[in-house]
């Protein structure tokens, strides 16, 4: 609220670490107006004389707000942790199957859920300059054409083949955000473990934008062998309207 400076509110923490406090549950702190947040980045840039590492830690999410930090930042560290929402994906399906509880509405949540997650991890790559945009557009434009035409088709009952090359696209782009996560994670501990040369191999080779080059490519070439092992299918469902 601007009552109290950042300096003012600093408490001193063990071996000269100082700690910002925060609130969990307050509406307001998670929806800061752009010139709130740009006030905030400026107050925390000012403190840069006073300590050797300024460490920030935003809420989950992509929000405006955790995005310019990520932007104003130097560094930005992804933490992972076993997320709920991944955990249950891999068990709904073989239980909606074993008990037969298998319905509409799952048909139509669950691809839309898988898509939905896996396209958050491209834009958080894109924030952090990562991955070109460019690539992640072409992959969840793709993916949510092609989830949306089996969805509409499921409607009418009609459907859809889907084939091995589409399985497989799903495993690279699952393969392509689990390097780069642990390529994160590595980086930020190359020194510790040794493996500096390494890394320095990914980076110097690009080879991230190359995994993600041919990740996209051959997720855009799956969705036009989609159409075309489906076209029949697709004009019998226009001709019904």
């Amino acid at each position: 609220s601007g009552e109290r400076s950042l300096e003012e509110i600093i408490v001193e923490g063990p071996s000269n670490i100082k700690i910002i406090p925060a609130s969990s549950g307050i509406n307001k702190m998670a929806n800061l107006t752009p010139a709130e947040q740009n006030g905030l980045i400026n107050a925390f840039s000012e403190l840069g004389n006073a300590v050797d590492a300024l460490i920030i830690d935003t809420g989950a999410g992509i929000s405006d707000t955790v995005v310019n930090f990520c932007k104003a930042s130097q560094d930005v560290i992804v933490v992972v942790h076993d997320e709920p929402a991944s955990i249950t994906d891999a068990y709904d399906g073989y239980i909606a199957r074993k008990y037969s509880e298998v319905t509409k509405l799952g048909k139509f949540l669950d691809p839309l859920a898988d898509k939905v997650l896996m396209s958050a991890a491209f834009i958080s790559f894109v924030v952090m300059g990562l991955v070109p945009l460019w690539m992640v557009i072409l992959v969840i434009l793709r993916d949510f054409v092609v989830t949306g035409i089996r969805i509409l088709m499921s409607t009418k009952d009609n459907i859809m083949v889907t084939s091995q090359s589409a399985k497989i696209k799903t495993g690279a782009q699952i393969g392509a955000v689990s390097f780069i996560l642990v390529y994160i994670i590595i980086q930020r501990w190359k020194i510790f473990l040794g493996i500096s040369e390494y890394v320095k191999i990914i980076e110097n080779y690009n080879i991230i934008y190359l995994l993600m080059l041919i990740v996209t490519l051959f997720t855009v070439w799956t969705g036009v062998e989609y159409m075309i092992v489906n076209k029949d299918i697709i004009k019998q469902f226009v001709k019904k309207f």
